[in-house]
């Protein structure tokens, strides 16, 4: 007997997408508020008198932007990984595959060291290629095509990491030299995440599409 059909994706797919736009606008709203603080730090090392009142609200923007920053990645972590392992658990009834990683990996390889840094890529490949509207007859799965959006965005993902952790090691500046260097971090680290969001837009929009495409096609 056909086992059940493959769930849809479009809905949660949708969602992510906005909870990603969402991201990326907080990060902008970081930006500027953090290039106006690496002004007025620039000012402070200069010497100029910088009134207090100012200086306070500099600080209540930025905690602002860091609770939204915040508040964003976590439910965007949340509903991208429902989104991730709904795609994986399903493949097997778009595709002729035989998965190489149990369902719960789908969630659990994000948070585990060092593995987070290979095998979600492998997960994604295969829900990628699961999605396939001509799959290649006489070829292994795990050798079909995966788009070059796959590869960008996994690379931009790495980068956003690393960047946002050293930005996280200046956290305890003390001088005021030290503080316009996190500044300054927290700008690169911001505009990286920008572009690895939108990249991940274009990834889920896409993997979305193809899923469900190869779902209807199947009548799965």
């Amino acid at each position: 007997m056909p086992g059940p059909p493959a769930q849809p994706l479009r809905t949660l797919g949708r969602l992510v997408v906005l909870l990603l736009t969402i991201t990326i606008l907080a990060d902008a709203a970081d930006v500027l508020v953090t290039l106006d603080e690496r002004a007025l730090l620039d000012r402070l090392i200069a010497g100029v008198d910088v009134p207090g009142p100012e200086l306070e609200r500099s600080d209540d923007r930025l905690a602002i932007t860091a609770l939204v920053q915040l508040a964003s990645l976590i439910l965007t972590t949340i509903v991208f990984v429902i989104w991730f392992r709904r795609a994986y658990a399903n493949a097997p009834r778009l595709a002729a595959m035989e998965k190489r990683y149990g369902d719960g990996w789908a969630i659990g390889a994000w948070f585990v060291p060092f593995l987070n840094l290979v095998r979600p890529k492998k997960i994604a490949n295969d829900i990628w290629r699961a999605g396939d509207p001509a799959p290649p007859a006489g070829v292994p799965f795990v050798e079909w095509p995966v788009s070059w959006l796959l590869h960008l965005w996994w690379a931009l993902w790495l980068i956003t990491n690393f960047v946002s952790n050293l930005a996280s090691r200046a956290l305890d500046a003390e001088t005021l030299r030290d503080q316009r260097s996190l500044a300054s971090a927290t700008l690169a680290a911001d505009l990286v995440d920008v572009i690895a969001a939108a990249a991940a837009i274009a990834v889920v929009v896409q993997t979305t599409r193809r899923y469900e495409r190869r779902r209807e096609a199947l009548g799965a």
